[in-house]
């Protein structure tokens, strides 16, 4: 104040104003004063730069989380685009191991079927080969059975069991309880015959098993006219021997005569029996007046006696008839049980028949 734009003021005052006491306390205030104010104006100054720097770093911090935040959005941009990447090579991946397993199922069915082919083509050259060798069955008459050829042994075997089946199907059985196990038996014996077929067909050519059928039935046609040669000599023999002796037949006048006789007996045994059953009706009507007439009392008893009669005749007449209902029941059992017998055989039959038909089906599929 004392120096510079105050100074004038200043020195007005100290013109003015003689005394040097007051002018001393009033220049200590105002050194005071403007000490005072020094600090305040510093600290206000230093506020002021400190708040200019925290607003550039406010200002630097709001650009640095705006270029965060379009780091952040280009952030997750980029990770949507990655997880859609993912997900589509995931599905590329799924996609392509279906496929890979559709492949290898295919190849593994190819290849089964390859070894199958490989099978059936190995099975069919080695048929091949047994059916260019020739087999020597030999005459028709039957031979020891070490000497036999293998097939012709194995076609006589199922040949026999085929016939064994045959025979117990057309067998009769009288026990219904059985028919169950019977026909799982029958089941079981076609099954085995079946199995033993087709062992048989993948044994040997088809050429042999036919030369093999072909020798058995030569076979059995030789025993059969053998049989039918002892036969014919049989009965030669005995007609020989019939011719040798004279024919007793009878005439047919004879025939006729003599079954007029027989009717003739009968008439007559007819007449002294319905004489002898009359005689025996009008016996038992006079016993039955000779009882009423010899009976004496009241009316109650002669009724009870005619009542007591009536319960004898229809007690007579009861048991004839219980003795005709029994003959009668066996005879319905007795065809009852011929006519279970032929259903039963029947149904076997067609069971079987049914069997047959769907190996046949299966068969050929």
């Amino acid at each position: 104040m004392c120096m510079g734009p105050m100074a004038d003021v200043w020195t007005f005052l100290t013109k003015k104003i003689h005394n040097q006491r007051t002018v001393k306390k009033i220049r200590g205030n105002l050194l005071w004063y403007s000490h005072q104010e020094s600090p305040e104006a510093g600290r206000r100054r230093e506020l002021e730069a400190a708040l200019t720097r925290v607003q550039a770093e406010i200002g630097e911090m709001d650009l640095s989380l705006e270029l965060a935040e379009r780091e952040a959005v280009a952030q997750d941009m980029a990770q949507e685009l990655t997880l859609k990447q993912i997900r589509d090579a995931q599905g590329k991946a799924l996609l392509l191991q279906a496929r890979a397993a559709a492949a290898r199922r295919q190849h593994r069915g190819l290849r089964d079927r390859t070894q199958r082919l490989q099978g059936q083509l190995s099975h069919l050259q080695d048929m091949e080969r047994k059916a260019k060798a020739s087999v020597a069955f030999g005459p028709p008459a039957p031979v020891l059975l070490g000497l036999e050829p293998d097939v012709l042994q194995e076609v006589m075997r199922v040949c026999s069991q085929r016939t064994q089946f045959l025979q117990a199907l057309l067998t009769p059985h009288s026990d219904p309880r059985t028919l169950t196990t019977q026909d799982d038996l029958f089941a079981t014996t076609h099954r085995q015959w079946f199995s033993e077929m087709e062992v048989l067909m993948a044994s040997h050519p088809p050429a042999h098993i036919l030369g093999a059928l072909e020798h058995l039935a030569a076979r059995q046609t030789a025993e059969l006219q053998m049989l039918t040669a002892r036969w014919d000599g049989e009965t030669q023999r005995l007609q020989q021997e019939d011719a040798s002796e004279p024919p007793v037949l009878p005439s047919l006048v004879s025939l006729i005569q003599e079954g007029w006789r027989a009717i003739g007996v009968l008439t007559s045994k007819r007449g002294p029996l319905l004489q002898q059953g009359q005689a025996l009706a009008e016996r038992l009507q006079g016993l039955m007046k000779e009882v009423a007439q010899r009976v004496t009392g009241p009316q109650e008893a002669r009724q009870a006696l005619s009542l007591g009669l009536q319960v004898v005749a229809l007690q007579a007449t009861r048991s004839s008839l219980r003795a005709q209902c029994r003959s009668l029941k066996e005879e319905a059992e007795r065809r009852q049980q011929e006519l279970w017998e032929l259903q039963a055989k029947r149904q076997r039959i067609v069971s079987w028949r049914q069997r047959v038909v769907s190996r046949r089906r299966l068969a050929g599929r």
